[in-house]
């Protein structure tokens, strides 16, 4: 299992994020955008060839928008930041097959978002990659 959190020094990014530490937050603290469409966030992460489920850990709020999560430059999925009742979240993309043996970027970028949402915002506290098959 490769657990990658906000404070993770490897960061590339486009648009501004803020890295907050607060309590009441998951895990203490969430790396946050500042709500422009097509932001991204990205980590590198030494994978194997192999299957995996990503889970992000983040906070739901009404003006999330939805994650495009991408690994080595090709999209594996999307979670929806939505929730009209703010709080932590974990959500998992499963059954993603790498055929590498090398560092990846592992990215988010926040291009849409629910017809309900008021903006684009992200808020990530981490995420893990986990290995579940060859």
């Amino acid at each position: 299992m490769q657990n990658v959190f906000f404070h993770n020094p490897n960061t590339a990014n486009s648009g501004v994020w803020t890295i907050a530490f607060d309590a009441a937050d998951t895990f203490g603290g969430t790396v946050a955008s500042a709500g422009t469409q097509n932001e991204y966030i990205e980590w590198n992460v030494s994978v194997i060839p192999g299957t995996y489920t990503l889970t992000l850990i983040h906070d739901e709020a009404g003006d999330r928008g939805i994650y495009t999560a991408s690994i080595d430059g090709t999209d594996v999925g999307t979670i929806d930041g939505y929730n009209a009742s703010a709080g932590p979240a974990l959500d998992e993309i499963t059954s993603i097959s790498l055929a590498q043996n090398s560092i990846v970027p592992v990215r988010f970028t926040m291009a849409t978002r629910n017809a309900s949402s008021s903006n684009y915002y992200a808020s990530i506290s981490g995420f893990t990659l986990t290995r579940t098959g060859d």
